[in-house]
């Protein structure tokens, strides 16, 4: 397992790359509107390396809402730009919804799923390469 070299803090998410996987984690509380999706979509670009398109796994557990307009700035062509596949960790009734949302009403042009924990995101990262 490689090492986490760096990790970027924003305000409401953790962000760091390891084994080709970039973890976008929330942080208690987050609400997520288009301003801070995108910045936080930019302060983890340093750490996808530009030559490899890598999985995403985000988990959306302690995320207290997210916007639409946030929504449909994920299931865009930023985050296919960036991203072989995407899993949507959701642990709380509340993460569930908003990953059911994105899936069901944003639909991503990229292969995303709903998972209950990371062990099985990254089983189906496997399945994939």
């Amino acid at each position: 397992m490689e090492l986490v070299k760096k990790r970027i803090e924003t305000d409401n998410v953790s962000i760091w790359l390891e084994d080709d996987i970039c973890h976008y984690v929330y942080k208690q509380g987050s609400t997520e509107t288009l301003e801070t999706a995108e910045k936080n979509f930019e302060a983890g670009i340093p750490l996808i390396p530009k030559e490899t398109v890598n999985f995403l796994l985000v988990d959306l557990t302690h995320i207290q809402s997210m916007s639409k307009d946030a929504r449909d700035f994920y299931a865009g062509e930023n985050t296919a730009a960036y991203a072989k596949a995407v899993a949507l960790v959701v642990k709380s009734p509340i993460s569930r919804v908003i990953g059911n949302f994105f899936l069901g009403i944003n639909k991503p042009s990229f292969p995303t799923k709903l998972f209950s924990n990371e062990d099985e995101a990254i089983q189906w990262f496997h399945s994939l390469e």
